[in-house]
Parts: C-alpha cells; sequence; structure tokens
C-alpha cells in the first residue's frame, strides 16, 4: 500500500527516522498506543497484532539494518533499505510498503545521512 505523500514528506517521519535497534524491546516500548477512547479489548488485539507484524518482519530481516519512522498519530513504519521492502501499522490497519513509499522513505533515509 502506499503512503500519502504529504504524509511521508512531513516532519515527523524526519525527526523519528533511525536505524532500528537490535534490542528490539526498547524500540517497542516507545511506541505510542491507541487513543484512550478505544475500548481496551480492542486495544489490546491492535497492539498484539502491530507487534506480531513487526515481529515476523525483524526476524525475517535479522540479518539486515532496519530503519524504523513513526507519528504522531499512531503510523510505525519498519523498512529495510538493501532488500527494497517493508512494512507499516496504524492504528487499524497495516500492510506492507508499495514501492513508491518505499522509494521516499529511503531517499529521505539517505538525506538525512542513515544510508
Amino acid at each position: 500500500m502506499e503512503l500519502a505523500s504529504n504524509l511521508l514528506h512531513s516532519e515527523e517521519i524526519k525527526q523519528t527516522m533511525a536505524i532500528l535497534p537490535r534490542n528490539l524491546s526498547d524500540y517497542f516500548a516507545q511506541i505510542k498506543h491507541p487513543p484512550k477512547e478505544i475500548n481496551s479489548m480492542f486495544k489490546r488485539h491492535l497492539e498484539e497484532q502491530r507487534g506480531s507484524l513487526f515481529d515476523r518482519y525483524y526476524e525475517e530481516h535479522r540479518t539486515s539494518e532496519l530503519l524504523s519512522c513513526r507519528t504522531a498519530d499512531g503510523l510505525e513504519v519498519v523498512f529495510c533499505p538493501s532488500e527494497h521492502s517493508g512494512v507499516w501499522a496504524g492504528l487499524i490497519v497495516k500492510g506492507s510498503l508499495g514501492a513508491r513509499t518505499q522509494r521516499t522513505l529511503e531517499g529521505i533515509a539517505k538525506e538525512i545521512g542513515l544510508i
């Protein structure tokens, strides 16, 4: 899926983009949780689904350098520049990054000196 260009070019993406640490518990502890108005059972389901998506992607790419970024409204992205792939998760939906989104994120990573 392609993410909106204005979202990808936001300052939040640039400010939060970083190399994903090998100790994932540090990274995932920083993930913002869904707003309080989402009931607790649904919130727990969302957190489990989001975590499983990133955990699976991390395991599949554990020998590669991964980058991550996020926005204040709950969008999280993890991607692998060397393999040109990535995953994202919002509050309700998640999926694989589209080619345009991947190229844009890699361009931002190059611009800020991460790759």
